[in-house]
């Protein structure tokens, strides 16, 4: 089922600018399609090309285990090597393998959450004795790194949750003084021009900011409790996109709703869950529109962690009568476990970040290893041969006037000439 949103507000004041404050609702309307542009990769791809990275063996006597965060561009992947419960942040490529990111003084380790950008800028938020303070590195041009701390308002902690490629990061702090409890969370906005700037919502407790697009746009959630996450019934995503600030409210049978990633192309990646369910959300600013893609048949929950341009989101699906964390790819509404798609000894477990050309990171299940898997096929292989001909062109025609996300090669909607277009220039099949 889908719906369209409605927004409406009036303007108010808060912080370091004003911004209208809109609540999004529901609607029987169907959603306008997105215009992705370019040909987005084919949905579900056909299979994946994947590689195991073990972690390194740092202690001699314990075991490690490796989870990737996200992958850049350049194929830098970032994440952290666990040790009896010590976090070790680190980056890998093939090139170079791993290389631990150093550590400011009296660090000892990290965070769960790290990011990279396609600038090699990282976020990490490092453990002091007293104090949990997240750090941006930047890279100086001969190997090395400026680091800039981010000290928190007011109270023991502050922590980094997304950057884009203008080198802006958001994230929340303490805003208490130590004491316990500590006041609520606070969400900021960091740049290397401006410094920490305070994102607190009006009329909401606490705030934290979840990740920051190429557009500027911030997402993340308020809540009316001390502590913006959780299981708490008054938690609402938000988009704060200029001046314009929109809470995203969760419809029956749903009670709560976060937003995890925000994209060049102005969607917005969230998950909404109430008792025994859970469900990925598509909103898009330039429409308005608010896509609930529910769980798929024997699953009783999934969530987005990230979502790329092309409104494919990565994530995590949970099966009826279990509670582990499988690894999911969706778009469209499709649902699908990655795992069944991976020609791979090792099984995936939730997957945590996806880029534009569809390559997913997740860790693995049960060597302690993660995963980085680029997806295979071309748009107009419908039938996954390896060729595109005319058994793709039958498949294509017959699904005409449809949505089928496979068979929708340009992301429109709808399968029509567009997308034959795509398949006839990327005939292959030999006479």
């Amino acid at each position: 089922m889908r719906s369209r949103a409605m927004i409406g507000g009036t303007a108010r004041c808060f912080g370091w600018h004003c911004i209208a404050v809109g609540v999004v609702g529901f609607s029987l309307a169907g959603t306008s399609p997105v215009d992705a542009g370019a040909s987005p990769p084919a949905f579900p791809p056909c299979g994946f090309e994947t590689t195991a990275v073990t972690p390194p063996d740092i202690s001699s006597l314990w075991g490690e285990f490796l989870t990737f965060m996200s992958i850049n561009d350049q194929g830098v992947a970032i994440g952290t090597i666990a040790i009896l419960g010590t976090r070790i942040p680190c980056t890998w490529s093939v090139e170079n393998g791993f290389t631990l990111i150093p550590k400011p003084t009296g660090a000892g380790g990290s965070r769960f959450v790290v990011g990279i950008n396609n600038n090699g800028w990282m976020f990490v938020t490092w453990n002091f004795e007293f104090k949990t303070i997240a750090h941006v590195y930047k890279p100086n041009g001969s190997g090395g790194y400026e680091i800039f701390a981010i000290e928190p308002q007011g109270g023991t902690w502050s922590e980094a949750l997304g950057i884009n490629d203008l080198n802006q990061v958001v994230g929340y702090e303490g805003l208490g003084l130590g004491e316990s409890p500590n006041l609520p969370d606070g969400g900021f906005f960091w740049s290397e021009e401006t410094g920490k700037v305070q994102i607190q919502p009006p009329g909401w407790s606490a705030s934290r900011c979840n990740d920051i697009g190429e557009n500027g746009v911030i997402v993340g959630n308020v809540s009316q409790t001390a502590v913006a996450a959780g299981g708490g019934t008054t938690l609402r995503a938000f988009v704060l996109d200029g001046d314009e600030l929109t809470i995203i409210e969760p419809p029956p049978p749903f009670v709560r709703s976060q937003a995890w990633s925000a994209t060049a192309t102005g969607l917005v990646g969230a998950t909404m869950s109430g008792t025994g369910i859970g469900a990925g959300v598509i909103y898009d600013i330039r429409t308005g529109s608010l896509d609930v893609w529910y769980p798929p048949p024997g699953a009783s929950s999934w969530g987005i962690r990230d979502l790329n341009d092309d409104g494919v989101a990565a994530g995590y699906l949970i099966l009826e009568g279990t509670s582990d964390l499988l690894p999911a790819i969706a778009k469209d509404g499709v649902v699908v476990n990655l795992n069944t798609l991976l020609d791979a000894p090792y099984a995936a477990q939730q997957l945590l970040g996806i880029r534009n050309d569809g390559t997913v990171v997740g860790a693995c299940s049960p060597s302690g290893c993660s995963l980085i898997a680029q997806p295979l096929g071309a748009p107009g292989d419908l039938d996954c041969d390896g060729t595109v001909g005319p058994a793709d062109l039958a498949l294509l025609l017959g699904l005409w006037g449809s949505d089928d996300s496979g068979a929708d090669l340009n992301g429109d909607g709808v399968v029509g000439g567009d997308d034959l277009g795509i398949l006839l220039g990327a005939w292959s099949c030999k006479p």
